[in-house]
């Protein structure tokens, strides 16, 4: 019998230790488990008192909003309102339990977010919207194309001029192993020939890397301006004109 007295003693001493070491979490679990098992007062006990030691603003919402689901579960809405409205004051970004929740539930959640957001609004709290800038315009590069024109045919310039460059190197040898005068001079016209057309497309195809180089880096104007290549022959080369 002594035995017996002791164990209940001991387990009387034990649960407001227990009670004691839950954390806040806790309780709001606690609470919502008593919901789901439609224990709305024993719900209620465990909020008001999770309540009473002013938790933090999260925790305090959720609790607002349990107490909102039970006081609609008593056809209570004006309480209902009310505590909703509290909820979404500490947290704007509160959201209803689903599984909790009847679709009148529901309804009136969404009646008392807009009832207070027209609140805020009334006493000018509402933080002024902000001003996002628009991303900068990418830029255009309307020589690409162009460019790649250009380097396309400086290469076969540059291919060709080496072309006569080997024909040139050629000509010289056979006019120097030429057993007559005229063979001899022919050869030596083509060489001179050769040499002049090489060194021509080799300037062009330089010029021609170039303007295209220039033309694959070169942005457009705001009127959709494209850059005009003019290339002239010279004296011993090509002279190339780029305009923006």
């Amino acid at each position: 019998m002594v035995a017996a007295i002791a164990l209940v003693a001991a387990l009387v001493a034990a649960a407001p230790q227990r009670a004691a070491s839950l954390t806040p979490s806790d309780r709001l679990d606690q609470a919502e488990a008593a919901l789901e098992n439609f224990r709305d007062a024993d719900a209620k006990a465990v909020l008001v008192g999770l309540l009473h030691h002013a938790p933090q603003a999260r925790v305090a919402a959720r609790a607002h909003l349990f107490l909102g689901i039970i006081a609609f579960n008593d056809y209570d809405t004006t309480t209902a309102r009310a505590e909703f409205k509290q909820a979404l004051a500490l947290d704007p970004g509160l959201d209803l339990p689903i599984r909790l929740v009847s679709p009148k539930v529901s309804l009136l959640f969404a009646e008392a977010r807009r009832d207070l957001f027209r609140e805020v609004v009334a006493q000018g709290d509402v933080p002024p919207p902000a001003v996002l800038e628009a991303p900068a315009a990418p830029t255009k590069y309307p020589g690409r194309m162009a460019s790649y024109w250009v380097l396309g045919g400086a290469a076969v310039a540059a291919g060709v001029g080496a072309y006569f460059g080997v024909d040139q190197t050629n000509a010289l040898s056979e006019a120097r192993a030429a057993t007559d005068s005229g063979t001899g001079i022919a050869d030596l016209n083509r060489f001179t020939r050769d040499g002049i057309l090489a060194d021509v497309l080799y300037g062009v195809g330089g010029v021609g890397a170039v303007v295209a180089l220039v033309l694959f880096f070169a942005p457009g104007g705001d009127r959709g301006e494209r850059p005009s290549v003019t290339v002239a022959p010279t004296a011993g080369g090509a002279m190339a004109t780029v305009a923006f």
